[in-house]
């Protein structure tokens, strides 16, 4: 990973935590997915939280797909506030001049894979959230997928601890792609 990279990752968990804190959803978090449609437009996603009392409304199928969890609206309100983070901002566009100087290969990671910085991001939420002094649900978990929905398991293996995917797996949240 590159300097520009987990400079995005650590602003974008920090800047994430901080919205959550000031901005909770309903009860003790459960999910955070960050959607992003390019690898190489770090600046272009969304990023959704969903809290127990979401949680319960949200069937088991629908579990990593935010655009079916009932706080959509007010998630795309939080991506709002966090992409116009002036660290989120500054580390995004420097990242993406880095990019754009790079040859495509470097920075398309596959049809399913976002970029090493978004992957980073989610590894950091826990620790930025704790951090952050967000309650967490038990079974919480975080991870990122395509804007079609793709490569949310792929992530949370990259990521999560087993008792978490083991956790997942007992409610049937686990991903399925």
């Amino acid at each position: 990973m590159i300097d520009e990279e987990e400079r995005f990752a650590t602003e974008l968990a920090r800047a994430l935590a901080e919205d959550v804190r000031a901005h909770p959803p309903g009860g003790d978090l459960v999910r955070i997915v960050v959607r992003w449609a390019e690898a190489a437009d770090p600046l272009y996603f969304t990023v959704h939280a969903l809290g127990e009392e979401e949680a319960q409304e949200v069937p088991a199928d629908d579990a990593w797909y935010p655009l079916e969890w009932p706080s959509v609206d007010d998630e795309l309100e939080r991506t709002e506030r966090v992409s116009e983070d002036p660290g989120v901002q500054e580390a995004g566009e420097a990242l993406a001049a880095v990019y754009a100087e790079s040859d495509e290969e470097t920075v398309e990671t596959g049809e399913w894979t976002p970029s090493e910085a978004i992957v980073e991001a989610v590894r950091l939420l826990g620790d930025a959230l704790r951090g952050a002094g967000v309650p967490l649900a038990e079974r919480f978990a975080a991870s990122a997928a395509h804007f079609e929905g793709w490569g949310v398991l792929k992530v949370l293996e990259a990521t999560a601890d087993s008792d978490a995917l083991h956790a997942l797996e007992e409610q049937d949240e686990l991903p399925h792609e």
